[in-house]
């Protein structure tokens, strides 16, 4: 299959665009340049509406291009036209997809839906008109619907990076390599169907003990029945294991195209835990500084008040007043208490025997000296509180520094607070109206969740599913012991053991064919890889065709561009299989399939370093036999040099309004 040409009328914002698609070989790409938001992912959509009508992927359903909506009268009609021409095993193919809108009382609806017609050329110039009920089989027999999404990459719902993580991969390749023609032969001689072959046979014999083999029928009906819903069960965890996988790889790639405001928001998460943190250690640190104002409860005076006192008396100057007593000059007496005096002048006598009497020189000398001790001399007390208040002076400086020093880590920290805010705030500014890459992350680690869970449940329900099928098959060989019996059953049994000889034969034929497939894409896939990537890089891939990346034996998770490059030479490889034909041509090969398909890329370069876009650039070519890949400027500018003598049209996308686009060859 390649592609020739499409044309879009009315189709979103494409109101009569025609594009003609190089099938030179030597020069197979075509190169659609556009810019974000210029319908580059729409171009794309508009392949797959028009072979499969589905339009899941554009959240408005509404086709019909917004212009021609708005002027649109009412009763009157207007119609959504894609057409492909296309060939397919040398022949040539007109595919035409139509929907009518019409508007009523104002409101815009579908007259019409969508359908498709198909003109096949048979000779010069000669279209033969494909009956309707036809249709839909001979655009499977041109590509099969579950291989669209590995030729057709939108950039949005079906990306190239995903393209080795899709559920039905293992479906997709039986598909392309003729495996599923072995796969559908097989089922009609699966004998734990009861309609295959072997199933009808087994109804047909006849049993000794009728009321035996009934009960054991009615035990296998019963088994069967079971196995039959747990078989659901797990197709059902399987099916939601695959939508939840591709929610995971569009969210995910959704943190991927906007890594730059999943660091903004980090950092604003960062930034509000150190702000909540700092606010914390608010209260500890005004904590801190009361206390060394304080000081310990078992303390008499409080640090603050000596450190006042100290101040005082360094103002006041107390060593000044002391000079001015008598204290500890040769007229002190401050050894000698006035209560001693006192004692003596009521005696009438000194110490020496001179009488004491008032008025009398004895007296008057006693009543002088009384003048230079305590408490009339104060100096004594004066110099305690001087040495007191010196030690509070020397201890003072180191109070005051552990106050200044915690008083500021107390501002520092709001002054943090307050120019982390104004960074929040900034950030918030640049990213305002922008997707909330921090919800998009909770999503991705639920659906996570999600998915081990239910490989959880897969996992029980697998077990259970052997616990019966073990059941099933004595139950079975019980049956197959009073059938051997009856003499009339030795034919029936006879053709029983063919068929489950078939069965077996055919399954190890399957088994034989996907290992064939998966070494030989393994190798061809690891051939390409290295030509894109240059690193120490492997890429395994498993019985289930599951690609993982590994260096030196070990599974090792890749970037972005890394994955995306992992992920061109899988496709890559795919092709190159599809026309290598890796399952070999005989009876069971599929005469359905092309050797030639189309590879249709939307913005495949996101996250991708200027050398892996040079190294996919120069290798995809020679695997693909048609390439149509629609980028914005700035990839193709570093992609252009590699692909310049590959490229056979280069067209732009040209935006003259939100709801009007035009397509331009550039010569």
């Amino acid at each position: 299959m390649l592609i020739r040409s499409i044309k879009l009328k009315n189709f979103r914002q494409y109101k009569n665009v025609e594009i003609d698609f190089s099938t030179n070989n030597k020069r197979n790409i075509t190169v659609i340049i556009g810019e974000n938001g210029y319908g580059k992912t729409t171009l794309v959509r508009a392949f797959i509406w028009c072979l499969y009508r589905d339009a899941t992927g554009f959240a408005d359903r509404i086709l019909l291009n917004k212009d021609v909506a708005e002027i649109l009268q009412d009763g009157n009609s207007a119609d959504v036209i894609v057409e492909l021409r296309l060939e397919h095993k040398n022949a040539l193919y007109q595919i035409t997809t139509k929907e009518t809108y019409t508007k009523s009382m104002g409101q815009l609806v579908v007259k019409e839906k969508s359908a498709t017609s198909i003109l096949r050329k048979l000779e010069e110039d000669s279209y033969q008109k494909l009956p309707e009920e036809a249709v839909k089989n001979e655009i499977e027999n041109i590509l099969k619907s579950d291989l669209r999404n590995y030729f057709f990459y939108d950039g949005e719902k079906n990306r190239i990076e995903d393209s080795a993580k899709g559920r039905n991969i293992k479906n997709a390749i039986s598909l392309l390599t003729g495996i599923s023609k072995i796969e559908d032969l097989s089922k009609y001689f699966e004998p734990k169907n009861k309609t295959s072959v072997i199933g009808v046979l087994k109804e047909e014999r006849s049993l000794d003990n009728d009321l035996i083999s009934v009960d054991t029928q009615d035990e296998i009906n019963k088994e069967q029945s079971n196995y039959d819903t747990v078989q659901q069960q797990l197709q059902d965890i399987d099916n939601e294991i695959g939508q939840l996988t591709e929610q995971y790889n569009t969210k995910k790639a959704i943190l991927d195209s906007n890594a730059d405001i999943r660091e903004q928001q980090n950092e604003i998460n960062e930034l509000s835990n150190t702000i909540q943190m700092a606010h914390n250690s608010l209260d500890d640190k005004l904590a801190q500084i009361i206390k060394i104002i304080n000081g310990s409860k078992k303390s008499a005076t409080k640090p603050l008040h000596n450190i006042l006192f100290a101040k005082a008396m360094n103002k006041y100057s107390l060593e000044k007043l002391l000079s001015e007593t008598t204290f500890n000059t040769k007229e002190s007496l401050s050894n000698i208490s006035e209560e001693a005096i006192n004692q003596l002048i009521e005696r009438g006598y000194c110490l020496c025997g001179a009488k004491i009497i008032s008025g009398n020189d004895a007296y008057e000398h006693l009543m002088q000296s009384k003048e230079h001790m305590e408490p009339h001399d104060f100096g004594k007390y004066i110099e305690d509180f001087i040495v007191t208040e010196q030690a509070n002076m020397d201890s003072s400086q180191s109070i005051i520094e552990s106050i200044r020093s915690s008083l500021n880590t107390y501002l520092d920290t709001i002054n943090s607070i307050s120019d982390n805010l104004e960074r929040i705030n900034n950030l918030k500014e640049d990213i305002k109206g922008k997707v909330d890459i921090g919800e998009i992350q909770r999503d991705v680690d639920n659906i996570a969740l999600q998915i081990t869970q239910c490989n959880e449940r897969k996992k029980y329900s697998e077990g259970e599913l052997h616990t019966i099928e073990v059941r099933i098959r004595n139950l079975n060989n019980k049956l197959d012991e009073l059938s051997e019996k009856n003499e009339n059953n030795k034919l029936i049994n006879l053709c029983i053991k063919y068929g489950e000889r078939i069965y077996s034969e055919l399954i190890k034929r399957i088994n034989k064919s996907r290992e064939t497939v998966r070494e030989k894409l393994e190798q061809s896939v690891n051939s390409i890889f290295g030509e894109m990537y240059h690193g120490e890089r492997h890429l395994e891939i498993d019985a289930d065709f599951k690609v993982t990346t590994t260096n030196n034996g070990r599974v090792i998770e890749n970037s972005t561009g890394t994955e995306t490059v992992k992920n061109f030479a899988f496709v890559a490889g795919l092709l190159d299989s599809v026309k290598d034909k890796l399952v070999n041509r005989g009876e069971f090969s599929d005469d359905d399939l092309d050797e030639c398909y189309p590879l249709v890329l939307d913005a495949p370069f996101s996250n991708t370093d200027t050398e892996h876009i040079h190294n996919i650039c120069k290798v995809l070519p020679k695997h693909c036999d048609q390439v149509i890949i629609v980028l914005i400027s700035k990839d193709y500018e570093i992609a252009k040099d590699s692909i310049f003598d590959r490229i056979g049209k280069t067209y732009r996308i040209i935006k003259h309004s939100e709801t009007d686009d035009s397509i331009e060859e550039e010569l």
